[in-house]
């Protein structure tokens, strides 16, 4: 019985086949490993992963193949950049380029932001009351690019089912410290004070 899929279908299955773990590791580890060749005192450096991620370029012509990269981002906080690594298997790095503006928070950025924040002597008093939620936003500053800064929003569940903000912080993660810190009373929240 004849496949129902086209011969260059067949031929880019390959290339078009899911990322496998050890892809994706093996990516990562080459992204890191040419960020740290290219940079003096590389020990030095404080650099997160953020992920890595398939990416299938069209070819120039119809009846050549795509070509199968993957794409990882790479946040370098002494460096005080971020930086999108495109990887060709097996070769490695093929083009690194800068990322402008401030991607999606990882997990690890929002639990290192809050323990940053909550040594704070003016915000420990919070992190025990019940019904307390802690929520990363964009920052509401202006920030210079390439420094990643979060910004946590303390909110307490009130029994009415309303959300009351008691404080929000913005943590720079590149020199890991408070920017700026600002604490609610009811008052101010209930007076619009929210965003």
């Amino acid at each position: 019985m004849k496949s129902p899929m086209s011969a260059q279908t067949r031929r880019d299955s390959p290339v078009l086949a899911a990322l496998s773990d050890q892809e994706a590791r093996d990516a990562i580890e080459a992204a890191v490993q040419h960020l740290i060749s290219e940079t003096p005192n590389a020990s030095e450096h404080r650099l997160r992963v953020l992920g890595a991620e398939l990416l299938i370029e069209k070819p120039e012509r119809m009846t050549s193949s795509p070509q199968r990269l993957i794409r990882v981002l790479i946040i370098d906080y002494t460096g005080k950049r971020i930086l999108r690594f495109r990887i060709a298997p097996p070769d490695g790095v093929v083009r690194v380029e800068p990322v402008y503006g401030q991607p999606a928070f990882h997990r690890d950025e929002v639990d290192e932001a809050r323990t940053i924040a909550e040594r704070d002597d003016r915000l420990r008093h919070l992190t025990n009351q019940p019904d307390l939620f802690v929520s990363p936003a964009a920052p509401s500053i202006q920030i210079p690019e390439g420094t990643r800064v979060i910004e946590l929003r303390y909110v307490i569940a009130e029994p009415d089912q309303h959300y009351r903000l008691v404080a929000s912080v913005a943590v720079d993660l590149s020199e890991q410290v408070i920017i700026t810190l600002n604490l609610y009373s009811h008052e101010e929240a209930n007076d619009g004070q929210l965003g």
